[in-house]
């Protein structure tokens, strides 16, 4: 059976199966309930400025409640942060790398057909394709049709509600290994904002909400970089310091997070502060020599 990412819904299914009991209304509102109550112990509220002058309360995961329970619920990742803790132990002068991704994330089945049935092939899709139909099988054309369709997904057709688009912010620790970063495990989700209804009424958008998170995170009172976060291992306790090392994101959130127009801009590099671009002049790495390429200062 599945035991991957699953919804409510997909979860209560599970469980009817499991207990050989049918889905119920009333066992999806307990299964919301109690996921409200475990979020409720953990969360804290970060206050945004909106651009007409009011505030919105942000809902988030407190990172000092939440990353001391999994290690105490999960023998791998318990002994994933002791051999870390063991090779490199982290420290106020010598802290841990601490890794932020965050990427737009619109829920539904991009191959969704109108009627509501999912699809890996479009000739699965009222009017199949001629030469489905022929030859009695799927051919090469099916699978051009179904990237077709894909990319029509992608920007914005009926099939995707671009309103209930999200960014998520996720966290994870360099130190734990390359490996164990592959894992979604050693990831934590910190924050979920609606592109449409919230980051478009914030003062300064996602790049303004993103800072807020990450000072509070790194920097606030309770923070990874001013006091540590303690954490019973089985090694021995720790306190752990971290600071940002790494942002991952695609191009466009770093356009949003940046408050930058993106490669097509006049400055279309972020590193490099004398790289312009205007019109047809280029002035590149090519032409100035590497020398006279400098980078932002640090």
């Amino acid at each position: 059976m599945h035991v991957g990412g699953v919804s409510i819904s997909g979860l209560a299914k599970i469980l009817s199966r499991v207990a050989d009991a049918p889905v119920t209304e009333h066992s999806e509102r307990q299964l919301q309930a109690a996921n409200l109550e475990l979020f409720g112990r953990q969360r804290k509220v970060i206050t945004v400025p909106l651009h007409d002058g009011g505030n919105f309360e942000w809902e988030v995961v407190d990172f000092t409640k939440t990353l001391p329970v999994p290690p105490s619920k999960s023998e791998g990742l318990r002994s994933l942060y002791a051999a870390a803790a063991v090779s490199s132990p982290p420290s106020a002068t010598r802290p841990w790398s601490a890794v932020v991704a965050f990427d737009e994330f619109c829920p539904g089945n991009k191959l969704q057909a109108a009627d509501g049935t999912p699809s890996d092939c479009y000739c699965s899709v009222a009017p199949p394709l001629r030469s489905c139909e022929q030859k009695g099988g799927c051919t090469a054309s099916c699978f051009v049709a179904t990237v077709l369709r894909q990319q029509q997904a992608w920007s914005g057709s009926p099939q995707v509600d671009n309103r209930r688009k999200v960014m998520v912010v996720s966290v994870a620790i360099k130190e734990l290994g390359q490996s164990a970063l592959s894992k979604n495990d050693t990831w934590l989700t910190l924050a979920v904002a609606r592109t449409h209804g919230v980051m478009d009424r914030v003062a300064g958008g996602w790049s303004a909400m993103l800072r807020l998170l990450v000072e509070d995170l790194f920097l606030g009172p309770l923070g990874l970089r001013t006091v540590g976060l303690p954490l019973t291992l089985p090694t021995g306790p720790i306190v752990l310091f971290a600071s940002l090392t790494n942002v991952l994101a695609d191009g466009d959130g770093l356009r949003l997070a940046y408050d930058w127009r993106g490669s097509s801009s006049l400055k279309p590099c972020l590193v490099h502060h004398n790289c312009l671009k205007k019109a047809r002049l280029i002035i590149s790495i090519v032409e100035v020599g590497a020398a006279r390429h400098r980078s932002q200062p640090s």
